[in-house]
């Protein structure tokens, strides 16, 4: 102890103890090095809900009626909503120290802070009932926290939970470092391009050449508004792109928005236009592998604008009914209330019943292809229109 600290000094008692206190005087200083996260997001607050409410019941989207393209129409629906989103709900920075706990929320860091300031300044009684009921509320959110992200993880997806329980005992996985010696921009730039490149070898999507008849021949289903509202009202929290609002916001206020969303959702398919706006796809690499060092340790999971996949549900529902009946029954993949776990059932009933049979063996080979679903060549479905007569 001598070697690291000079002899200590008396100092007045702390809090309601009698007994004099001992301050050390360290003879070295240790450094701690914390690492600080600046979190920007935008919270929902009541304020801003009754605000949002306002502006969607008094809006008449004259605009929006009066565009003639379905791409018109889509640009001025997301801009109006990302718009009044942002002005009704504001950014708000929260930092954070690599030190706190993940339940620890901003009430409890005011809290903290408050507590040192009037122990600080002699003021202990009022310190000590602070203190009492810190306890109370980091001891409620920490249950809220458990409650929330691992016991509902563990029933619901067990390997998040596995994730979860890693962070919040310290044991996280190391960054991905692709070994390029520029800042993230560049590094962004190639990683696209990498990505970009394992498609280019397909040949593009035949826009002419098909025969198709004339739209008007075409019965297309209408989508009404109440489909549009359950829809929204059903939809799945989930990562929303830059052009978005949050889901939360938009299943508060699915009677709103149904309206020119189902107005917009016929027009696109009646003309054929998709909204360019729909067809931007954010893409978010994740890792295969622990700590990859190269662009092919990652797989790109790429994410379109929520208005997109409630359409896409309408059609796909469509061609379901269309082509169901047409796919080979030993195809589980992409099927309604199938799984892997039924191929796997499947295939194992089938070797079994082969080795029942005397003097048999069974020659197993699997397949596994490289970048399957990024090599899709979509004009062999399109040029197969018997599939789907």
């Amino acid at each position: 102890m001598h070697e690291f600290c000079n002899i200590p000094t008396t100092g007045v008692p702390i809090g309601g103890n009698y007994h004099f206190s001992l301050e050390p005087n360290p003879t070295c200083s240790i450094k701690i090095d914390y690492t600080t996260t600046v979190t920007i997001s935008r919270p929902i607050t009541s304020e801003g809900l009754l605000t949002f409410g306002q502006w969607l019941s008094c809006e008449k989207w004259e605009k929006f009626q009066d565009a003639k393209s379905s791409n018109e129409k889509a640009t001025i629906f997301q801009e109006a909503l990302l718009h009044n989103y942002k002005a009704c709900f504001p950014e708000k920075s929260t930092k954070r120290f690599s030190s706190d706990r993940e339940y620890i929320a901003q009430e409890v860091k005011k809290m903290l802070m408050e507590k040192r300031w009037l122990f600080r300044h002699g003021n202990t009684q009022q310190a000590n009932r602070l203190k009492n009921k810190l306890r109370k509320v980091t001891r409620k959110h920490a249950n809220k926290y458990v409650e929330r992200k691992v016991n509902h993880l563990f029933e619901s997806k067990p390997s998040q939970w596995y994730n979860r329980i890693k962070r919040m005992t310290g044991k996280v996985e190391k960054g991905v470092d692709f070994g390029i010696d520029e800042d993230d921009v560049v590094t962004a730039n190639s990683l696209n391009k990498h990505l970009g490149n394992i498609v280019q070898s397909l040949p593009p999507l035949l826009s002419v050449g098909i025969p198709t008849p004339p739209p008007e021949s075409f019965d297309f289903p209408l989508i009404s508004e109440s489909q549009v509202f359950f829809k929204l009202k059903r939809l799945k929290r989930t990562s929303i792109t830059p052009v978005d609002i949050p889901v939360d916001l938009i299943k508060a206020f699915p009677d709103y928005l149904s309206g020119p969303l189902s107005l917009l959702f016929n027009q696109v398919t009646k003309t054929g236009e998709y909204p360019s706006i729909w067809k931007n796809g954010f893409i978010t690499p994740i890792p295969k592998k622990d700590a990859p060092n190269d662009f092919s340790g990652v797989r790109p999971i790429t994410m379109t604008p929520i208005f997109s996949k409630v359409y896409e549900s309408f059609v796909a529902a469509w061609l379901k009914d269309r082509i169901l009946d047409k796919i080979d029954p030993r195809q589980f993949g992409n099927m309604p209330n199938t799984s892997t776990s039924h191929y796997l059932v499947s295939i194992i009933d089938s070797i079994l019943q082969k080795l029942d049979e005397p003097d048999s063996w069974i020659n197993l080979i699997a397949i596994d292809l490289r970048k399957a679903f990024d090599l899709i060549c979509h004009n062999i479905l399109v040029k197969r229109k018997n599939f789907l007569d």
